[in-house]
Order: C-alpha cells, then structure tokens, then sequence
C-alpha cells in the first residue's frame, strides 16, 4: 500500500534526525527543522491516505499553549495537522511554514469562522483573529485531544428586552451560551421580591417569559440564574404603565382618496411630537409630514391630540425621513393601496440608572389607504333643461375630486366642443361662477369647459365638459 511507503519514509527521516548529532561541528538547525517539517508532512499524508483505504487512525494532540506569530514546536505541528485534517489548508515539503507566520494565521483564522458559534460568538467576536488562544485550544481539543475532557465554556446570559415598559405584564427576553434552562426574579426597589419566574426553557440560545400576575408601576432590578442558582445577569426595568410608549391608527376617511385630496387620520400617538409617514407596499418609497400639538402646517393641523387632515400628496419619496438620513428620489404616486404609519417621539419614565427622563421614539403598525390619482371634474350646470339668456347671469355649477388647490378655467366652446374664449381664469375652484354673457354672445347651441389650470401631463389636471346648452335673447 501507499501508506507504507510514506510510513517507511518516516522511518527513515526519524533515524536521519536522530543521527544529526554526529557531526557536532557542523550548524544542522536548518536541516534538523526542514527533517520535521517533511515528517509533519509525510504523517498527514498517510493519515489521508489511510482514511481513503478505509484505516481510521486513532491520531490526538492536546494544545496546551497558546500559539501566535513566530511559534513553533509540537503544539504548532499538531496544529499542521489539524489544518490539513479540517480541509482548510494542505501543506507539503515546499510549501509547510517552519513556524507560525501570516500564511497559517489565515488558515486559523478559517478555521474560526468554521466554529465561529464556539470560537467567536461567546467571546463578542464578529471577526476571527488568526490567533489560537484559550476559546481555540477548547475547541481543538473537544475535536483532537487525547483523551482530556476540556471544561466548558464559562456561562453567560444577557438581557436583550427593554428597560422601560408601559405594561404591568412585561415581556423579559435575553439571549445564553450554554444553558437549557434560566430563572427570572424582579425585585422592587425596596429589595422586596416581586416575581419569580422559576425554571424556563433556553431555545435556540435564547430565553424569553411574560411576567404574571401582573405588578405595580415603579422601578425593578432584574436577576437571571442559571439552574445551579448561580446569578449570571442583572438587568433593570422601569413600569410606567400611564406611559403610551405604541402609537396606533384608528381609521383614515375618506376611502379611497384621490391625490390632492384631504384625508383625515385618527389616531393615539403616544407622544407629543413626531410624523404621519405614508410609504409603498414595498417599503421603498416615504413621505412624511410632521406634527406637534397645537401647530399648524401648510396642508394639515394637529388636532387635539387624535387627529391630523393632511392633504394627500401627488408625488412620493421627498423629503428627510425620520428613520434615516439622506433624500429619496420622488415619484408619482400611483393608483393603488399604500401604507400609513405614525411615528412618535416621547419622553418615557425615567432612568433607573441616572433618574433622568428618557426621549423614545415608535411607530405604529402599518395601516392601509386606497389611493385613487385619477381626478375629475363634472359639471352639473348649465345643461339642455336651463338654458341662458343674453345679458345675463348664468350660473355655472361643477363638483370635482382629487384636484387639489390649483386654479380653475372656465372657457366658452360651441356645440362641437370647439373652443371660442376664456370666460374666466385663475378662479378658486369653489364649485360655481356666475358668467355674465356678453350681449356680443349670438343666440345658439354653446358649451362650456370647467379644467384645472396644469398642463395637460401633469398627474392631477382634470377636464370636465358641460352638455350642451341654449344661449337666448333676454326677455326679462
């Protein structure tokens, strides 16, 4: 077999190694660590190839010290193997460092992040470092070592909930290393105790109870044990349960809205200050319009606390948002459903640390509008059934939606729809005008046209025609 060439191999470099001290006058530190090097070599081969022909060698190493640039010797040997073992790195004769140098602390630096769940994360690490310290050595001895149970790795439990809460039925949550179970106590701060969770599962690495029944508003310290009673975290809690710390969206009328249009949001904001956010399905686009009480803005006001009539825009994604920094791109808003958040910012209980208040910010969960971007205009009078005289007032009548506050023009057309003149423009479009008619107007068929004073791309201009109507002589 192979293997028992490579093996003879090794037999013959150890008795060359052992026979090196003949020459006492001769420097062999060279040759002597060149002759390891290739046994190191030849023995991670033949453990390959041994594996290959279905031999499993019983091969260990226990690593006792920590090993980093410029070590050698036979934990770093050992540690050759371990390389070559896990498929992380093959060295041969020409290619094997002679010590530890940049090449093999990238290979360790793989090898970390292969365990990085055992190496890395108990110790705070996103990174691996190259470096085979105590964390290391554990694990490469849990793997190679010969015969020795390597302690575990110390316990630890964090506490990942919040340490303010507006319920007397808080949610406690955290994360763990090594643990299937933990126990939760909150004391008062009189010390007294004022729950005890007992035993919970750890899932996943994590851990998670409601406290029940539910306790009074005040401050907390919070105690995590392991199932030993050891006390592994503490933590605080401030119950303020008069605190809205979640604002929500009641109802938003009417619906479906048309861009330019006025909608009426209801909702409890849970602060004083903060935004009405409206956003695309996906998330990608925003526009936001922010409140204060007792403040007016251009297009909404804040009222009392629970309301805010804003006018629905025609473009979206302008504006800084409140989440983040930088300014998106706008676009028109289309016909579809939307989503509408209110973002708060509030000042929450106090410290339990420092005892001052505490700026929080939330938002509600998402609340859905349907948008309607087409708008119109319609025009009720005149019509064949009234008639107009010469001379005379003649009351033009429209209803419109979704155009928003751009200026109206009111223009004279004849049975065709062809135009003849403006009667009227730059009008506030209050749904009516009394067109005196011009004695120089001929008695006939007529039309008139009611439209937004916009170019005819833009997203909200609209057009509405009369049918058609009679212009006479006055005999009043």
């Amino acid at each position: 077999m192979n293997y028992k060439k490579i093996f003879l191999g090794i037999v013959i470099f150890g008795f060359l190694f052992t026979n090196v001290g003949v020459a006492k006058a001769v420097d062999n530190s060279a040759t002597i660590q060149q002759l390891i090097a290739q046994i190191a070599s030849l023995q991670a081969q033949l453990i390959r190839l041994q594996a290959q022909q279905g031999v499993n060698p019983t091969w260990c190493h226990t690593f006792n010290i920590n090993l980093g640039i410029g070590s050698f010797g036979s934990d770093f040997d050992a540690l050759i193997m371990v390389l070559d073992k896990e498929n992380i790195s093959e060295f041969n004769f020409t290619n094997r460092p002679t010590q530890y140098d940049e090449i093999i602390a990238g290979a360790v630096s793989a090898l970390q992040q292969k365990y990085a769940s055992e190496i890395l994360t108990p110790n705070g690490l996103r990174y691996p470092t190259g470096y085979v310290g105590r964390s290391t050595r554990a694990k490469l001895n849990a793997l190679y070592g010969c015969g020795i149970t390597n302690p575990p790795a110390p316990s630890w439990i964090k506490i990942t909930s919040s340490e303010k809460t507006n319920s007397l039925t808080p949610t406690i949550y955290g994360t763990t290393n090594n643990l299937t179970q933990v126990g939760i106590v909150l004391a008062s701060s009189s010390g007294d105790k004022a729950y005890g969770s007992g035993l919970i599962p750890v899932i996943n690495g994590t851990w998670s109870v409601t406290v029940s029944p539910a306790i009074t508003n005040g401050y907390y310290t919070v105690y995590v044990y392991d199932a030993n009673n050891n006390k592994l975290a503490t933590g605080y809690l401030n119950v303020d349960s008069s605190a809205s710390a979640t604002p929500s969206i009641s109802s938003a009328t009417p619906q479906p809205v048309q861009v330019g249009s006025s909608l009426t949001v209801y909702f409890s904001n849970g602060g004083n200050t903060g935004s009405v956010i409206l956003k695309t399905l996906d998330g990608l686009k925003s526009w936001h319009i922010p409140y204060t009480t007792g403040t007016v803005y251009s297009g909404f006001t804040y009222y009392d606390g629970n309301k805010i009539t804003l006018t629905v825009p025609s473009m979206i994604g302008r504006g800084q948002l409140p989440e983040n920094s930088g300014y998106e791109a706008p676009i028109p808003v289309a016909s579809g459903t939307y989503n509408l958040f209110v973002y708060s910012i509030y000042t929450f209980g106090a410290s339990y640390v420092s005892g001052s208040s505490v700026t929080k910010t939330a938002t509600s969960h998402a609340f859905p509008i349907t948008i309607n971007t087409q708008p119109s205009i319609n025009i009720v009078s005149p019509n064949s059934a009234k008639p107009c005289y010469v001379s005379d007032y003649c009351n033009i009548i429209w209803t419109s939606s979704g155009i928003g506050s751009y200026p109206i023009q009111v223009d004279l057309l004849n049975s065709s729809g062809i135009y003849i003149k403006t009667i009227v423009a730059n009008l506030s479009n209050a749904g009516s005008y009394l067109w005196l008619i011009d004695p120089t107007i001929s008695t006939g068929n007529y039309m008139v046209s009611v439209a937004t004073q916009t170019p005819e791309w833009a997203l909200d201009s609209a057009l509405g025609k009369s049918g058609v109507f009679t212009v006479i002589n006055s005999n009043r």
